[in-house]
């Protein structure tokens, strides 16, 4: 008699383990272009991101671009734009909803990840995971959205790949046309 229980409960234990097993996610996805932000350029005030063992954060403020820590080094205003205005106006290629597993789409632990701030106080993380296994884009999840995953054709990581030199602004030296007197050193 105990030896009938016990292999009753083997069998109803590999039955529902068999049935655990034969349950798969049920992901929708939708192709088409999909605005990931309802956000403007104007609702922008600040970004950051970090790249290998440095962090970068800039806001935008009176018009123009500054970094968090030290206002008054120079940033190259352009460059800067440029980075915002390609985060705020990606696009998605695909959406898929009902995530239960973002490591399966590598965005447990992110390929790289960059945090737009705007003006009513919010803010919107971008990660990036893996590349698509048709090498068409890349996994985007976007903070606030669980549960939903975007393809994006842009890499974050290579939009975001610059050097301090890429964002500083170097000084112009004027376009001298006419001169009277030329000093080098001695009178001449």
């Amino acid at each position: 008699m105990i030896l009938m229980l016990i292999l009753l409960a083997v069998m109803l234990g590999g039955y529902f383990g068999v049935q655990q097993l034969n349950q798969t996610e049920t992901v929708s996805e939708t192709e088409g272009v999909f605005d990931l932000t309802a956000k403007t350029m104007d609702d922008l005030t600040g970004l950051s991101w970090m790249q290998d063992e440095t962090a970068w954060s800039f806001i935008y403020q009176d018009g123009a671009w500054q970094t968090t820590d030290t206002p008054s080094w120079p940033v190259d205003q352009q460059t800067l734009q440029d980075l915002a205005e390609q985060l705020v106006n990606l696009q998605g290629t695909r959406k898929l909803e009902e995530i239960t597993s973002p490591a399966d789409y590598g965005l447990e632990t992110p390929q790289f990840s960059v945090t737009a701030t705007w003006k009513d106080g919010t803010s919107t993380t971008y990660a990036m995971g893996d590349a698509t296994p048709f090498a068409d884009g890349y996994y985007l999840s976007l903070s606030g959205r669980d549960g939903t995953i975007f393809t994006v054709a842009t890499s974050l990581l290579s939009l975001f790949s610059i050097t301090q030199k890429d964002v500083v602004a170097l000084e112009e030296l004027p376009n001298v046309t006419d001169a009277e007197r030329l000093t080098v050193g001695h009178t001449l």
